[in-house]
């Protein structure tokens, strides 16, 4: 494991090594590492709450007047479990988390819950050492994808639909998706789709599940396009 490559992922330099080793440490290292003292769930729930606060301060911040209840909507899809095992993902923490054997021999390193919690984890270890300013910053940064996302769906409900109506409207051709790569547990995987229009790549997109993953990508080629 090389805490120095998770750091470049996050874009910040602990001082207190132990404390990103601590956010990397999955429970069940405790159960089979004598030297191993302490595991990663306080502050996955500390970091549970940066996270949603630094999101809630984000919308709130944009010219969009969002109202209570779109705000929660959109919080909740920034926030949620499969997000953040999708950034978590990205970030490839599943390759540097602690943990037993035996959650490792059962595909502890791909596990959705496992990969969110050590995300929240370290998130709550950036606010730990570096602050407020520090961990809004890291924030916005690694979830810019998926805020975006979410702020652009709330406002197109059926992007493939549009995206469709332009295509014919400009080309005359419809648009043809594809799965270009599948990878993650069965129970969740991440697909990567690509959307065409008359043989050109227009945009490609990361969800977990076939559906979504088209559904980002048609939000992705609405952008370029419009």
């Amino acid at each position: 494991m090389s805490l120095d490559v998770v750091e470049n992922s996050l874009g910040v330099c602990f001082d207190d090594m132990g404390l990103l080793s601590q956010a990397l440490t999955h429970s069940s290292a405790l159960n089979e590492d004598p030297s191993v003292f302490s595991d990663n769930q306080r502050l996955e729930f500390l970091g549970d709450s940066v996270l949603s606060l630094v999101i809630t301060d984000h919308l709130i911040s944009t010219d969009q007047n969002f109202s209570e209840g779109e705000m929660s909507s959109l919080r909740s899809k920034v926030v949620s479990g499969r997000t953040l095992a999708i950034v978590a993902r990205r970030l490839e923490l599943g390759d540097h988390m602690i943990m037993g054997r035996g959650e490792e021999n059962t595909g502890g390193r791909e596990k959705d819950s496992n990969l969110a919690d050590c995300l929240e984890a370290l998130i709550g270890a950036v606010y730990l050492e570096k602050g407020w300013n520090a961990a809004k910053s890291i924030i916005s940064t690694i979830f810019a994808r998926e805020i975006h996302a979410a702020i652009s769906q709330n406002f197109v409900n059926d992007p493939k639909g549009e995206l469709q109506k332009l295509s014919h409207a400009v080309s005359g051709h419809t648009p043809v998706y594809m799965t270009s790569r599948k990878e993650g547990p069965d129970h969740a995987p991440v697909y990567r789709a690509t959307v065409s229009i008359n043989g050109k790549l227009i945009a490609e997109a990361d969800a977990i599940g076939k559906s979504d993953a088209e559904r980002e990508s048609a939000f992705q080629a609405l952008e370029k396009l419009a």
